[in-house]
């Protein structure tokens, strides 16, 4: 499933009561539950090349009151491709969250890009700085 076409898993739970011998209530309950996706992404780095990475999507309820919702693109799995077509893998990680809220708010992943100033990715001889962005997209910049 992708996370653009699918953004969250309703699940439903009844229960009902035996009132009497002829009465019965139902009561309904409607939850939204978390759900995980995977994808994957590019950013430019113009003529030096790109930058390749995976993601994976995930929503739910967080909060003291469970109250606010959130979603989260996590990024990892980084190859550098450089203008010679060859591959460099990089290690590290980033996530972008959203919240309902619009801010801080305790119980929930924070607010925004995580690391907050771009993730470095040290390579031999170049340094490309890595900025998650909402809904799964980054930019990126290296310096050589």
């Amino acid at each position: 499933m992708s996370a653009t076409v699918l953004r969250r898993r309703i699940a439903f739970q009844s229960c009902c009561l035996r009132l009497g011998t002829t009465f019965s209530v139902c009561l309904v309950v409607l939850a939204l539950a978390g759900l995980a996706s995977a994808g994957s992404g590019s950013c430019s780095l113009g003529s030096a090349g790109h930058v390749n990475y995976q993601t994976t999507y995930s929503s739910g309820l967080c909060g003291q009151g469970g109250d606010t919702q959130y979603e989260t693109w996590a990024f990892n799995t980084f190859v550098y491709v450089d203008a010679s077509g060859h591959n460099h893998s990089l290690g590290g990680s980033a996530s972008y969250s959203w919240l309902s809220s619009g801010s801080y708010t305790i119980g929930c992943p924070p607010y925004g890009p995580e690391p907050t100033n771009g993730l470095v990715l040290d390579g031999s001889g170049y340094q490309i700085t890595f900025y998650p962005e909402y809904e799964g997209y980054a930019s990126c910049k290296i310096t050589e």
